[in-house]
């Protein structure tokens, strides 16, 4: 959830692929929507996300 918070104060909304994972075992990760963009925005958002990636690498349990 912190890493979706962090993403969503960089306008970047991402959803972590847990809420559509039934098990006990979820796989880490996030679902980008990206479709309704140009590339120019996307390739900046993208960038916005690496940089918050980067900033929370060291975190347990970020999604």
């Amino acid at each position: 959830m912190a890493l979706r918070n962090a993403a969503r104060a960089r306008s970047i909304d991402v959803t972590p692929l847990s809420g559509f994972h039934a098990g006990r075992d979820c796989p880490q990760g996030l679902v980008l929507g990206y479709a309704a963009f140009s590339p120019p925005l996307i390739l900046k958002a993208a960038q916005r996300l690496a940089e918050t990636l980067d900033a929370h690498a060291g975190a347990a349990c970020a999604y």
